[in-house]
């Protein structure tokens, strides 16, 4: 598909004829919502803070190592899901903010692989946490 794609056009050239992607598109394929509020992101955490500290507040997983990249923090994806494999499993005695802190984890790892993938397959960038803060209002 990616020999088809003529991206001044944002079309597919196919034998059948051309093909464009709409926002439709993605979301019935990817069940993701095209309508409401926009996502925006600052590329800054609150001033005084770092992303890494924000990654402590939000999930309480403390990372060996982080690298900058272009001005932005990045850890490894490994050391989530060692981290997460650690913990005991999750059932009806834990408590919320335990199920929120991994949720979190999980959700940045998701944005990694899925949504937002990109050249640097072993580190997440943290300027995702932001849309993260307060679980409770994701799908509004």
């Amino acid at each position: 598909m990616v020999g088809r794609l003529r991206p001044e056009k944002h079309t597919f050239h196919l034998r059948t004829g051309k093909a464009t992607i709409t926002l439709q598109d993605v979301e019935a394929l990817f069940g993701l919502q095209v309508y409401g509020k926009p996502l925006y992101s600052q590329y800054e955490p609150i001033p005084g803070r770092t992303w890494v500290s924000e990654l402590i507040k939000l999930t309480h997983f403390m990372p060996g190592v982080a690298i900058q990249i272009s001005g932005l923090s990045r850890v490894q994806i490994g050391a989530f899901y060692t981290y997460l494999l650690a913990d005991p499993p999750i059932d009806d005695d834990t408590l919320q903010d335990v199920v929120d802190h991994h949720a979190r984890l999980y959700l940045l790892s998701m944005f990694r692989a899925i949504l937002f993938p990109n050249t640097s397959a072993a580190y997440v960038c943290l300027r995702y946490l932001i849309f993260l803060e307060h679980l409770n209002f994701l799908g509004d």
